[in-house]
C-alpha cells in the first residue's frame, strides 16, 4: 500500500500560541495611586520597572484595561513585555469602579492632563518615556511631548486630533455630557462612543469587538466622570503643529 508521506511528518516546530484574548489585564497589573496636583491618578504598572517605559494612555469611554487589553495579550505583541515596562495611566475618575465626583469638582483641563505625567516620571523615577497613546490619550500624549521633548524617546499615536472641538463637534459633545450627567448612559450616548470607536457603521466591524465595547461602555464607566473627561476634550485647545514638506522651510 502506498504510504502517506503526512505519517513521517513530526511537528516539532509548531509553538503553542495564545489566542488574542480581549479580557482584563487588571491581574498581571501593579495598581499605585499617583498623587499629582489635580488628585490622584490611578496608574496600572505591567512588566520589569527596570526596563525602559512605555506610557499609555485610553481614549474617551475606556480605561486601561479595556483599551489596551486586546493589544497586549495578542501573541506577537507580548514580546514587548520582555523588553518594556508599561505603564498604563487612566485619566481621573475613568478606571471600573470609580467613585462620582461631586458637583464642584473641577476637571483638569487637556493641558493639566499631560502635565500630570511629569508626576508620573517623577513617582516611578522615569528618565524618558515612549508615549503609546489612542484618540484623546494620544492628544495628550501629544501636549506632554511638546512641552517636555526632552522626556520623550517616541510616540505613537493613534486618531490624533491636532485642532479645537468645531463648532458641530462642540454642539453635540455638550449634548452628551448633559445626558450623561443627567440620565446616565442613553441610547444617544452610546451611538456616539460608537461612532466615536468604530466610524458610521460599526456593525461591519468585528462583531466580538463591538460587542466588548457595548458592554464597556454601559457597565464599567461612571458616566458623570466620562461627561467630565468629554467636556474637557471638546474644550481643548489647537495644538498649534503642522506636518512641513521635506525640504521646505520650517514654521
Amino acid at each position: 500500500m502506498p504510504v502517506d508521506p503526512m505519517d513521517d511528518i513530526e511537528l516539532r516546530s509548531v509553538q503553542l500560541q495564545y489566542p488574542n484574548q480581549r479580557g482584563s489585564i487588571v491581574g498581571s497589573c501593579d495598581l499605585r495611586r499617583v498623587p499629582t496636583d489635580k488628585g490622584d491618578i490611578l496608574v496600572a504598572v505591567q512588566g520589569d520597572t527596570t526596563k525602559p517605559a512605555i506610557v499609555t494612555y485610553h481614549d474617551l469611554g475606556l480605561n486601561y484595561a479595556s483599551s489596551f487589553a486586546g493589544f497586549f495579550n495578542f501573541p506577537t505583541m507580548r514580546s514587548l513585555l520582555d523588553n518594556f515596562c508599561v505603564y498604563h495611566v487612566n485619566a481621573p475618575g475613568q478606571e471600573e469602579g470609580a467613585p462620582t465626583f461631586p458637583e464642584d469638582y473641577v476637571y483638569p483641563t487637556f493641558d493639566e492632563l499631560g502635565s500630570q505625567l511629569l508626576f508620573v516620571m517623577t513617582h516611578f523615577n522615569l528618565k524618558s518615556i515612549i508615549g503609546f497613546g489612542v484618540g484623546a490619550g494620544a492628544n495628550i500624549l501629544a501636549r506632554f511631548a511638546l512641552a517636555n521633548p526632552d522626556k520623550v524617546g517616541a510616540l505613537c499615536l493613534i486618531n490624533c486630533s491636532s485642532t479645537a472641538a468645531g463648532w458641530i463637534e462642540w454642539g453635540y459633545q455638550l449634548l452628551n455630557t448633559r445626558n450623561l450627567r443627567t440620565k446616565g448612559m442613553t441610547q444617544g450616548v452610546l451611538d456616539y462612543l460608537m461612532w466615536h470607536h468604530f466610524g458610521r457603521n460599526p456593525e461591519e466591524r468585528n462583531l466580538d469587538l463591538v460587542q466588548l465595547y457595548k458592554s464597556n461602555f454601559e457597565r464599567s464607566i461612571n458616566p458623570v466622570n466620562l461627561a467630565m473627561l468629554i467636556d474637557a476634550y471638546i474644550k481643548r485647545t489647537d495644538l498649534n503643529i503642522a506636518r512641513t514638506p521635506s525640504g521646505s522651510p520650517q514654521t
